[in-house]
C-alpha cells in the first residue's frame, strides 16, 4: 500500500481502503471491535446482519464519498469476499482495518517526506553528502566523520553520492 496521489480510474479501489492485505479479526483490539459492531448495527438498517448496496453507499457517503453505481458495484465485489453481494460484519471488519492500515502508511510517508525536507535542504529532491555532513555532525547527538561516511553507504543504494527520498524510505531505521 502507499500514499499520495490516485487516478481518477480505480481510485476508488484504493481510497477506500481496499488494497490487498492480509487481515484477521486478531489484528482487532477490543475496543476496535466493539467501535466496528456499533458502526455496522447503525449501518445494518434492515437488522439482517449485511450490508446491502443501499446501506453501503451510506457508509461511503459519511465518509465523503460518492460513488457511481459502477463504482460500488466494483468496491462491493472487491469487499465481498465470499461473493454474496453483500458485505457481513467480517468483511466490513476487514475493510475498515485495510483503510485503517491506508491511512497509518500515509501518515507515516508524510512524517518521512518532513524529515526528508530537513536533509535536503538546498530543495533539489536528494540529500547530498555535504547537507548530510552538515545536518549529522552538527545537530542533536552529533556524529563523526566516519559515521556519516557509513550512514551514507548503507543509505546510498544506487553509489550515486546523494540519498533519494525512495532510499531515505528504505532505511531500516523506520522499519
Amino acid at each position: 500500500m502507499a500514499g499520495g496521489a490516485v487516478s481518477k480510474k480505480g481510485s476508488a479501489r484504493f481510497e477506500l481502503g481496499l488494497a490487498e492485505a492480509a487481515f484477521s479479526m486478531d489484528e482487532l483490539s477490543p475496543e476496535e471491535l466493539h467501535k466496528l459492531q456499533a458502526a455496522f448495527k447503525i449501518f445494518d438498517t434492515d437488522g439482517s446482519g449485511a450490508l446491502d448496496s443501499e446501506e453501503i453507499i451510506k457508509v461511503f457517503q459519511l465518509l465523503g464519498h460518492n460513488p457511481s453505481p459502477q463504482e460500488l458495484d466494483l468496491m462491493i465485489a472487491a469487499a465481498d469476499t465470499n461473493k454474496d453481494g453483500e458485505i457481513d460484519f467480517d468483511e466490513f471488519a476487514a475493510l475498515w482495518w485495510r483503510r485503517e492500515q491506508a491511512n497509518h502508511e500515509k501518515e507515516f510517508d508524510d512524517v518521512l517526506k518532513i524529515a526528508f525536507g530537513m536533509f535536503d535542504t538546498d530543495g533539489s529532491g536528494k540529500v547530498s553528502l555535504q547537507e548530510l555532513r552538515l545536518k549529522l555532525t552538527t545537530l542533536g547527538d552529533k556524529m563523526s566523520d566516519e559515521e556519516v561516511n557509513s550512514f551514507l553507504a548503507e543509505a546510498d543504494l544506487d553509489h550515486s553520492g546523494s540519498i533519494t527520498m525512495e532510499e531515505f524510505r528504505g532505511l531500516r531505521c523506520w522499519h
